[in-house]
């Protein structure tokens, strides 16, 4: 959840914008198992977006054959050199965790050896898990931070808001939600502050609360 203190919606705003160039290209390890050869993708992206949300798949889909070898649906992921990139991390975190300082980021396509033990599969509904996954966190953020008061009270429609201002790179939407994600209620003060630390030697996150 994006947070402020005392700059207001234009601050996180600058903070929400935050963009990274990246450019997409088929794997050296796939480029035999391709239908055509198709040149990189370009795209600026906001460093708070997933990459399973980006228009890569259509930019490549001319190239990618529906089924593997085993004749099962194609499945999709990427990769920094030898480092499968995790679809639940935001792709800033992403970036700031295994990116260099070159741009911009040159990420592989990879359509073979999916790495089960280092990424969960993303199954049909793709669009649908990404959104999971991030209302979870909000939800695990806001019981830490006032026993979930706050996220309990949030219509459904409020929830796809949230989501939809993220998904769609909608900021006015995004912030009429999340603001009040950030209040304290009764002017009482969070329980703690949540917060998640990666590391490339950890494989999972550590998290941690923080009383104020």
């Amino acid at each position: 959840v994006v947070s402020t203190q005392s700059t207001g919606s234009s601050g996180i705003n600058a903070e929400y914008g935050g963009r990274l160039p990246i450019k997409f290209s088929i794997g050296d390890e796939d480029r035999g198992e391709m239908l055509t050869e198709k040149e990189p993708y370009y795209i600026l992206v906001p460093r708070m977006t997933y990459l399973p949300l980006l228009p890569v798949k259509k930019h490549f889909e001319s190239a990618i054959p529906a089924t593997d070898s085993d004749n099962q649906p194609t499945e999709l992921w990427y990769s920094y050199g030898d480092i499968p990139l995790k679809w639940q991390l935001p792709i800033g975190v992403l970036y700031d965790l295994v990116g260099n300082d070159n741009l911009p980021w040159e990420i592989k396509l990879r359509i073979t050896e999916f790495p089960s033990d280092k990424l969960q599969r993303l199954g049909v509904n793709i669009e649908e898990m990404v959104k999971s996954s991030f209302i979870h966190n909000v939800k695990e953020a806001g019981y830490m931070k006032h026993r979930g008061t706050v996220m309990c009270h949030l219509r459904p429609d409020q929830h796809s808001q949230l989501w939809r201002g993220l998904h769609r790179d909608k900021f006015d939407d995004f912030w009429m939600i999340n603001h009040r994600l950030m209040e304290h209620i009764d002017n009482a003060p969070y329980r703690c502050i949540p917060f998640r630390i990666y590391t490339q030697i950890h494989e999972r996150y550590i998290q941690r609360s923080s009383s104020r």
